[in-house]
């Protein structure tokens, strides 16, 4: 969302990045991708208003899209080759340097240098499979640490750190399964005082997922389960977004009816509470993504169908 309320996405089968307006009738398609480009991912945008993002399925990229007026202008940054390409979007620290992780289990960034990008390497997981979303999109600490998830590739997944700078990675929580939840999956949020925050999409003493915590201590992080999906009230939850007044918010993408639910967690009380049930009259379409805030506090999001088909943006106030 730009300072106008303007919205921007992409859209991964036809390859377009989109932007509404508040108030339009219709979606204006600003940029559309060519030979088998499909852009995957969060957008960001620098001060310029030009966007970066990357497109995952097919030929793997990390992309900026400069802006003129009302046109863009695609600048690759790098071309990933031999599998996996990144699906996540990407992230900027202070001094505009990106950084991303692909499918492929690399953790990269990408360094301005003139008029270019240089790409370096700062960690590659040992992963037997490559499947989608299986890391997650990366998240700044006040420390200018980084963090990110691993779904369940060996055991039942785990959270890292990625120290300042990329001069080391080592996993600070290893998931346990059944009640303690297994298969992180989605944005994770940290608070200032280094805490962290996140999902995990299955497990929990219903097995329906958790939302959990990880909490600095002199040994480490220690991990509290602090709500267990049960299914009727949502079940496989897909990350979390930071709102106003220390609430969290994400969707699930099953329960509550089959369609998902918009969820609140109030990190004060530590309760979690349904904000809204997805209406079964718009299935297969089902919330698939965390939703961002705007001033107000309302939230905004995107419904998707799997494997293609009709999606949905909306808006929500709680």
């Amino acid at each position: 969302m730009d300072a106008s309320g303007a919205l921007y996405g992409v859209t991964d089968t036809s390859g377009t990045v989109f932007k509404l307006v508040r108030g339009a009738s219709h979606v204006e398609t600003i940029y559309t991708f060519q030979g088998g480009h499909n852009p995957s991912g969060a957008l960001i945008a620098d001060k310029r208003g030009d966007l970066f993002g990357t497109t995952g399925i097919g030929i793997g990229t990390a992309y900026e899209l400069e802006r003129s007026g009302n046109d863009y202008t695609e600048r690759v940054l790098h071309r990933f080759v031999g599998g996996g390409g990144p699906m996540t979007g990407l992230v900027a620290d202070h001094n505009g340097t990106l950084y991303g992780t692909t499918d492929g289990g690399i953790v990269f960034k990408l360094t301005p240098t003139g008029k270019s990008y240089a790409y370096t390497i700062l960690h590659r997981f040992k992963i037997k499979h490559v499947i989608f979303n299986g890391l997650s999109r990366l998240v700044e600490g006040g420390d200018g640490s980084f963090y990110g998830t691993v779904e369940g590739y060996t055991g039942f997944g785990f959270v890292y750190k990625l120290t300042p700078k990329g001069s080391s990675v080592h996993t600070i929580y290893s998931f346990k399964g059944s009640t303690d939840g297994y298969n992180p999956l989605g944005d994770i949020v940290v608070d200032t005082k280094g805490v962290l925050y996140g999902t995990t999409v299955q497990g929990g003493v219903f097995g329906g997922g958790t939302i959990f915590d990880l909490t600095p201590s002199r040994s480490g992080f220690d991990e509290h389960i602090l709500h267990s999906f049960d299914g009727l009230h949502g079940a496989g939850p897909t990350g979390l977004t930071a709102g106003p007044n220390g609430m969290l918010y994400g969707v699930t993408n099953g329960g509550g009816g089959g369609n998902g639910i918009l969820f609140a967690f109030d990190r004060l009380t530590q309760k979690e509470s349904t904000v809204y049930f997805f209406e079964r009259r718009y299935a297969p379409v089902r919330p698939y993504f965390s939703p961002i805030t705007d001033a107000t506090g309302a939230l905004y999001g995107v419904w998707a169908a799997p494997l293609g088909g009709s999606s949905i943006v909306y808006k929500v106030k709680p």
